[in-house]
């Protein structure tokens, strides 16, 4: 998802209202050992974390807005 939306090819309501509280809860889980490992290959290789803190940072950005509006 996260290459999608970097390259804007999927709009980020779309992704928050399928993902939003999972990629928020996997990313804040495992953070410390995805970028722990960033540059090493296999399963998790590096396009694959970098798109997916990429998604995450985007979801936070999101989330300022959406809860200054609900205040």
């Amino acid at each position: 998802m996260g290459i999608l939306l970097d390259r804007k090819l999927i709009d980020i309501e779309m992704v928050d209202e399928m993902f939003g509280y999972d990629v928020k809860l996997v990313w804040e889980a495992w953070s410390e050992s995805f970028l722990g490992i960033r540059k090493e290959p296999g399963l998790f290789g590096p396009a694959f974390r970098k798109y997916f803190e990429y998604l995450y940072d985007e979801m936070k950005k999101r989330e300022q807005p959406l809860a200054s509006e609900t205040a």
